[in-house]
């Protein structure tokens, strides 16, 4: 399986969470976990157990960081699918380390196959004010 492949799978395991309370669905997120595919290697499990359960356990602080990068909207607004790929891209970014150039085009990826019309120009627009956050 390849990152990108990984990603995506993380994305789809966090994609019903409530990151505004993630307590109130853990029994939802230990599910999830559990039926990642069997066939997947140990590797690529934890990695997408690791971004899944980075997600989740640094939520507040990420989101705090996203809405200081929206512009006309806080987190709370935002679409689903856009939150959730917001959420991943920004752990990587910031907790991870990841080379921005691939996690925001395999964010802005996702977002064409699983977010609306204009989420793709909107998540690019959001990641690359994540990164001017630090400059």
């Amino acid at each position: 399986m390849s990152r990108k492949q990984a990603r995506e799978k993380a994305f789809e395991c966090l994609f019903g969470q409530n990151f505004s309370n993630p307590k109130e669905n853990e029994n939802l997120w230990s599910f999830t976990l559990q039926s990642i595919d069997e066939n997947i290697s140990p590797e690529d499990k934890e990695f997408i157990t690791n971004l899944c359960e980075g997600v989740i356990s640094n939520a507040e602080e990420i989101k705090q960081i996203l809405n200081k990068a929206l512009k006309g909207y806080t987190f709370d607004e935002l679409y689903q699918a856009d939150k959730t790929i917001l959420m991943l891209s920004v752990f990587e970014l910031k907790y991870m380390k990841e080379n921005e150039k691939i996690v925001i085009n395999e964010a802005v990826n996702i977002s064409k196959k699983y977010g609306l019309e204009k989420s793709s120009k909107f998540v690019n627009g959001v990641l690359s004010g994540v990164l001017k956050l630090d400059e």
